[in-house]
């Protein structure tokens, strides 16, 4: 995947925690995203603001520090870092509100290809899961991601 400029970030306890942060008008803001066991082999992902020091977090918390993109990159980074680390793994990613379901929707469509090209992307909708084949125009409610199942690179040791 080609991966664009986001902030760095550090993994904690194997994996499951990372913390970055995002820096803009209002100061530097400590960011903590959660990658927790679902079902089966999903994982539940989830960010905000973190909350003293340690691994709590708000995730309803609305910062408008300037940097939504950089923040939305870091976290596609994150997911795809995770992915290719957990290759059989599945990320479940569910906005708290309906400004973030409409969000996420934006930045997927707008994205599309750029995400599809390594990750198979499904949408759920009222409790139906479907492959979102192309720039998607409904609003899901939640989205899992995985990797594609053929890559190159991971299938092939050259």
């Amino acid at each position: 995947m080609r991966r664009r400029t986001g902030y760095d970030y550090i993994s904690e306890e194997g994996g499951h925690t990372y913390r970055f942060t995002s820096i803009g008008p209002k100061g530097e803001i400590q960011k903590i995203v959660s990658v927790s066991p679902a079902v089966g082999n999903a994982w539940y992902f989830a960010f905000g603001d973190a909350i003293g020091d340690g691994d709590d977090f708000d995730d309803e918390v609305i910062s408008n520090n300037g940097d939504m993109r950089k923040v939305l990159q870091t976290l596609a980074n994150i997911i795809y870092d995770f992915l290719a680390e957990n290759p059989d793994f599945k990320v479940v990613a569910h906005p708290v509100d309906g400004k973030r379901k409409t969000l996420y929707n934006w930045v997927i469509q707008r994205n599309f290809e750029l995400i599809s090209a390594e990750l198979e992307i499904v949408g759920v909708l009222n409790n139906t899961a479907e492959p979102i084949l192309r720039t998607p125009k409904k609003q899901y409610d939640l989205f899992v991601f995985s990797l594609k199942s053929f890559n190159f690179e991971r299938n092939f040791d050259l």
